[in-house]
């Protein structure tokens, strides 16, 4: 079970590896639970890594889009 924030994005990343050169189904550990993840809810486990990039420091936090007025 990964326990920092560091060993989490690293499994989740060699998750996403494995589906993306075929596996059909990975499984990773997340807060405190196993969640499966497969090619139909891919998008799900890499918006979960853009969240531990966000939580390390490593991207920036998403903003809205600016309203630009005339």
């Amino acid at each position: 079970m990964a326990s920092s924030t560091v060993e989490q994005l690293a499994e989740a990343e060699a998750a996403l590896h494995q589906l993306r050169i075929g596996q059909h189904i990975v499984s990773i550990s997340k807060g405190g639970r196993t969640v499966q993840f497969q090619q139909t809810n891919k998008q799900e486990l890499v918006d979960y890594i853009d969240e531990l990039k966000v939580k390390l420091g490593l991207k920036p936090r998403r903003r809205s889009a600016a309203r630009v007025s005339f």
